[in-house]
């Protein structure tokens, strides 16, 4: 079975903060980290992670617009 895996939307390209990783490393989680929400998509559809954490510190606009997005496909299950 595939490691679980999750992805992390951070549009200026940030790493996930100590505690996120941490949190992540007990679940055994991959993480991938996304700036795009047309990689965000890209990844949801595809991908199937086991979870998506929006970093909305920086740009605020562009993390909503990707949870609208992906709340909003049929097909990625959110």
């Amino acid at each position: 079975m595939a490691q679980p895996h999750a992805v992390y939307f951070s549009p200026d390209a940030s790493e996930p903060p100590a505690f996120l990783r941490g949190w992540f490393d007990a679940r055994a989680m991959a993480v991938i980290v996304c700036p795009s929400v047309d990689d965000l998509m890209a990844l949801a559809l595809r991908g199937r992670p086991a979870v998506a954490i929006f970093d909305a510190r920086t740009a605020p606009e562009v993390a909503l617009e990707g949870c609208r997005r992906l709340k909003g496909d049929p097909f990625t299950g959110v």
